[in-house]
């Protein structure tokens, strides 16, 4: 993948983080996660937006509970290594929204 491409995708995450057009999906795994290493969705936020070239795992790849794409990204947090899965969807209103699907080890 090259990465223009990834930097135009983090740039597009961050602006819509920094927007407040996000949402974390309270999934039991994502959850559990945030207890054990002791975060806040805040800080989940501030994770988002310092993901960089670096971080890049995977992507855009078919999202198969819906429809559109996901990009995975690995961070090392607290010495564990997160997988986030983020995805760029549609809202209500017609707006776009990121969806942080997955942040967990």
């Amino acid at each position: 993948m090259p990465g223009k491409l990834i930097l135009q995708y983090l740039s597009k995450v961050k602006q819509l983080v920094s927007s407040g057009s996000w949402t974390f999906v309270p999934r039991k795994k994502n959850l559990d996660a945030l207890s054990n290493m002791g975060l806040t969705v805040k800080e989940v936020k501030d994770e988002i937006l310092s993901l960089d070239l670096l971080d890049y795992q995977r992507g855009p790849e078919p999202d198969y509970s819906s429809s559109g794409d996901v990009w995975i990204f690995k961070r090392v947090i607290e010495g564990k290594e997160l997988y986030i899965k983020l995805k760029i969807d549609i809202a209500n209103d017609g707006s776009e929204i990121l969806k942080c699907i997955s942040f967990h080890d």
